[in-house]
């Protein structure tokens, strides 16, 4: 038979894990509501004009770091024009 303080130990392990759990899901749903927004407000800059920009792309299966170019319209404040660039598709 297992002591009693290891069966209280290990419970209260459980009930912080399956705590931790529901906290990081809501965490997550957080995130995921706010994204939308953020995609929004990229769109709605899309009155300036395309600007060439080279972005260094990993390779995984090559092992390989490539430059390429790519064609974007970026928005004048900073903080949306460096989301912007990291939402690029450069291939």
């Amino acid at each position: 038979m297992i002591p009693r303080h290891f069966q209280i130990t290990i419970a209260f392990l459980l009930l912080a894990i399956l705590l931790s759990g529901v906290y990081f899901i809501q965490l997550r749903q957080r995130e995921r509501a706010k994204t939308p927004a953020a995609t929004m407000e990229l769109g709605a800059q899309s009155s300036s004009k395309a600007e060439h920009i080279r972005i260094l792309v990993a390779y995984d299966d090559d092992q390989a770091l490539r430059w390429r170019e790519s064609a974007v319209v970026l928005p004048t404040r900073r903080d949306l024009r460096a989301r912007a660039i990291l939402h690029v598709d450069a291939i």
